[in-house]
Formats: C-alpha cells, sequence, structure tokens
C-alpha cells in the first residue's frame, strides 16, 4: 500500500544517504582529483573499478631538474600523484628516468585526453 509519512521519510532519508555515497564515485569517474585522492587515502590499497579510474602514463622532459623533482619517491603529492602505492610503483616500472616522468590519469576522461595528445604527436610527425 501506500506509506506513510514516517515511512515516506525514512524512504527519502536511506535515497539521500545512497546518493551522497554516489558523489564520490561519479566525481573520480569524471577526473576529480580530490575524490580520487581522498578515496585512495580511505581505502589504503583498495581495488579500482571503472568507476573510479586510474592509471599512470609517461611524459617526455628534456628539463633534467624537473625529472630529477618529478622522479623523487619522497615528493609524493596525493592532489597530483593520488595513490601513493600506485606512484611509487609507477617510479619504478619508468621505462627512461632521464628523460621521462609519470603522470596520473584520473577518471576516463583523463585517459580520452591522453589518447588525444598521442594522436596529434604522431600527426605532428608525419
Amino acid at each position: 500500500g501506500i506509506p506513510n509519512a514516517q515511512e515516506a521519510q525514512l524512504i527519502c532519508m536511506e535515497l539521500a544517504r545512497r546518493m551522497e555515497e554516489l558523489y564520490p564515485v561519479l566525481g573520480r569517474a569524471a577526473g576529480d582529483r580530490q575524490s580520487a585522492a581522498m578515496a585512495a587515502a580511505q581505502g589504503g590499497g583498495m581495488r579500482w573499478s571503472a568507476g573510479n579510474f586510474l592509471a599512470y602514463s609517461y611524459s617526455f622532459s628534456a628539463n633534467l631538474q624537473a625529472l630529477a623533482q618529478a622522479n623523487n619517491p619522497q615528493a609524493f603529492n596525493p592532489m597530483q600523484h593520488v595513490d601513493q602505492m600506485k606512484w611509487l610503483q609507477a617510479l619504478q616500472a619508468n621505462p627512461d628516468p632521464n628523460s621521462c616522468y609519470p603522470e596520473a590519469m584520473v577518471g576516463l576522461p583523463a585517459l580520452e585526453q591522453r589518447l588525444q595528445q598521442q594522436q596529434k604527436a604522431v600527426e605532428d610527425l608525419g
């Protein structure tokens, strides 16, 4: 039947709570680094899903000082690197620390932007 006012209020409160839980997930999926960094800090090795996509790619730099700073394991910044354990793994897996540094890609839009940057670089070569 039709819920009474008290039951309807409880249903609305539960719905509001569930929606609040979704906001950080939606933020991470959209590339919100603050939401992703908070989730990584709270999760301590949490499993990442498509809803909170995080990957690292490597960018080239000829600036040796910038490379030394970007590849320094002590320079972790949660707003830039997001997940300390994954960032340290990216540092260790760096194919050429003398010319590359890891960059976090948070959310699917960041992955799409990286793909577009690489496509443009290939086109510029040709």
